[in-house]
């Protein structure tokens, strides 16, 4: 079995934001479902009023108070203006923008997933207002993760799209190349930067859990509540394959969504049988059947550690026919050394685990 990463016109619909699940795994009724997301707020000057939003969270506080605003750019564009996002985390009032704050002067710096960051000044967010937004929606649907491209020089290139990008008219925002893309962090900083910057801190993210047998179990957790999850009871496993990985075994979190209780793999349930579908942002998705999960054990982990430190984001690159590819590794992939499970098996940039009923597995060796 050979993996199909190239990213091209005809596989951009397997990427994860235009993903559904095969026909088998997923009730008639239901149709494509976003990967989550988590957006960092981060407040270097009164760190205590930073946070953390969830999708969830930024649908549910962007429709409130009409705080969404539309900017007609090609698509249309929805989210929420830059001004009133960095009012929810300049200060301890997460409903308005502090004025006199702004007036002192600070930085916001904006990081997007391919490490491109803007810097906007905050007399400047304070004058713009509603001319620029940081938008979750184009033409009513999620942003989409793009297919890598070569560029003139025959480069490879990822500009990512997804989960949040900033979308302005101003004139003097556009020509200044500040419509980052793929955001995923904003910093309120010091108006002069101190010399000696903090160290960089991996992105976070948003792992879904879907039970599509019993909806009701499944779950979201973010990057923290995954840390502190696997630090709980000795749950955190070490593979070496290489690099030292680190993470919870797929028995473990298979066991949080699995039935009511969110500390135990359900051995009765997984001898019943049904099917684990693990996808990984690129679209890739492999099948494990639970019989073989409850016989691995701790042989299989979901790793959100290499060598201590969180998974890369790794850029495109030129495969050996001269086409772009995009491998995802952050924010989990799969390890293991058992030698029945053959290499397509070991997802990589892992964004989802869904509980589906019974269906052949692929890639795993019998014993």
């Amino acid at each position: 079995m050979i993996r199909k990463t190239t990213l091209t016109a005809a596989t951009v619909a397997l990427v994860m934001l235009a993903l559904a699940l095969p026909a088998v795994a997923m009730p008639a009724a239901a149709g494509p479902e976003p990967f989550g997301w988590d957006l960092q707020l981060r407040n270097a000057k009164t760190p205590k009023y930073g946070a953390d939003m969830t999708h969830k969270a930024f649908a549910a506080w962007a429709a409130e108070k009409d705080r969404r605003v539309t900017i007609v750019d090609g698509a249309t564009f929805k989210g929420v203006s830059l001004k009133t996002l960095v009012g929810y985390f300049d200060d301890n009032n997460r409903q308005t923008f502090n004025a006199t704050l702004a007036a002192q002067g600070y930085n916001v710096v904006i990081l997007g997933m391919d490490s491109y960051a803007a810097t906007f000044a905050s007399a400047q967010i304070a004058q713009l207002g509603d001319k620029v937004i940081v938008a979750d929606l184009a033409d009513g649907a999620a942003l989409p993760v793009p297919a890598a491209h070569l560029d003139a020089a025959g480069l490879p290139h990822w500009l990512p799209d997804w989960p949040l990008r900033v979308v302005s008219l101003d004139p003097g925002i556009i020509a200044a190349e500040m419509n980052v893309r793929g955001v995923m962090r904003l910093s309120i900083e010091p108006a002069v930067m101190p010399p000696a910057a903090s160290p960089p801190e991996a992105f976070a993210w948003d792992l879904q859990l879907r039970n599509t047998q019993t909806p009701k179990y499944g779950a979201d957790m973010t990057s923290k509540e995954f840390a502190a999850w696997v630090a709980q009871k000795h749950r955190r496993v070490t593979i070496v394959d290489g690099a030292t990985y680190k993470g919870a075994s797929l028995k473990t979190l298979v066991g949080y969504f699995d039935d009511n209780n969110r500390q135990t793999f359900n051995a009765t349930l997984a001898a019943k049988g049904y099917s684990v579908v693990i996808t990984g942002f690129d679209g890739f998705a492999q099948t494990w059947a639970s019989a073989d999960i409850a016989r691995l054990g701790d042989k299989v982990i979901l790793a959100d550690l290499a060598d201590g430190a969180a998974l890369p984001v790794p850029a495109a690159y030129l495969d050996g026919a001269g086409l772009p590819q995009w491998i995802p590794d952050w924010p989990l992939r799969v390890v293991s050394l058992d030698p029945g499970i053959v290499s397509d098996m070991k997802v990589q940039g892992v964004g989802r685990l869904s509980i589906v009923p019974a269906v052949a597995p692929m890639g795993v060796t019998p014993f």
